[in-house]
């Protein structure tokens, strides 16, 4: 096996076993294993587990982020434009839930990454985050041009929304809200808040 093919078999088997296990509970001997190598054939390509998981995570980042944030996110919109505003957002706020109850293993190490690693955030920021406000973007412009939604800035909304669902996430996953993540009520309100606002309209 060449070097650069031992060196993709590694990051292949990283990722697929921080997928399957959690990046704590792999070990380099597991990855080592999966991949085909010695161990040491691990350390000779990154002197670290550290290494490897800046390595893994930007490379994470990539492949997840088609199968887990552009794909999903663009089917849902796509495919229920003709829905209701509120029915389409509590759509892509569950899926999204489940997304990081499923991978929040993982999702927990980018996020603590990113605040230390360019390469990673840039890598973040490029594959998830431009992805996922762009979809939201077209969303909200669609809103506008058939009269549903208020002619405000899409980028500003798609952020203003967007900070709104990681908000709800992080409060329960690392804040330790005890109440079930994906609350049916908590999920009405959030989208009923953001569409709506916290105004109650007073006739006269």
């Amino acid at each position: 096996m060449s070097k650069e093919n031992k060196e993709e078999k590694i990051l292949e088997s990283a990722i697929l076993l921080f997928s399957k296990k959690g990046f704590s509970a792999t070990t380099t001997s597991e990855i080592a294993k999966d991949a085909g190598v010695a161990e040491g054939t691990v350390f000779r390509y990154y002197k670290t587990k550290k290494h490897i998981l800046i390595k893994v995570m930007s490379r994470l980042i990539e492949v997840m982020s088609e199968e887990l944030v552009a794909n999903p996110v663009g089917k849902i919109l796509k495919e229920n434009r003709d829905k209701d505003d509120s029915d389409i957002l509590k759509m892509l706020l569950m899926d999204r839930l489940e997304v990081f109850n499923k991978y929040w293993d993982i999702i927990q190490v980018i996020i603590t990454e990113i605040q230390f690693h360019a390469d990673i955030r840039k890598s973040f920021f490029e594959n998830v985050v431009l992805k996922v406000k762009d979809f939201l973007g077209e969303f909200i412009k669609s809103g506008i041009a058939k009269g549903r939604f208020k002619d405000f800035d899409p980028t500003v909304v798609s952020r203003a929304l967007l900070g709104t669902f990681m908000a709800y996430i992080i409060q329960k996953k690392i804040m330790g809200d005890n109440k079930e993540i994906g609350n049916k009520q908590e999920v009405d309100e959030i989208i009923e808040l953001f569409l709506n606002g916290l105004t109650v309209n007073k006739i006269g």
